[in-house]
């Protein structure tokens, strides 16, 4: 008998995708978000972006998105639609 058949209330979270490699779901969805928001250019490099930067969290990704590829002011309430967009694609 193994740990988990002894141990069934255990709950294992994955929030790094060490056990399941989630990367290639996220890099969808952040590619659909950002196209949904500025288009295919943009969602482009913001996807080239985040897929050199794996280990970063998506709270400053869309961050770099505004400095960096956008290249405007963070526009909080742009940031927030974009976050819980993301959200919502992630969980379908």
């Amino acid at each position: 008998m193994n740990k988990i058949e002894r141990y069934p209330e255990i709950i294992i979270y994955d929030f790094d995708g060490v056990i399941v490699n989630s990367n290639a779901v996220k890099s969808k969805v952040f590619f659909d978000v950002t196209k949904r928001f500025f288009g295919d250019i943009i969602a482009d490099k913001f996807l080239s972006y985040h897929e050199s930067n794996i280990h970063i969290d998506r709270y400053d990704k869309f961050k770099y998105l505004f400095s960096n590829i956008l290249n405007i002011s963070l526009d909080l309430v742009l940031y927030e639609n974009l976050l819980s967009s993301f959200s919502v694609l992630l969980k379908k």
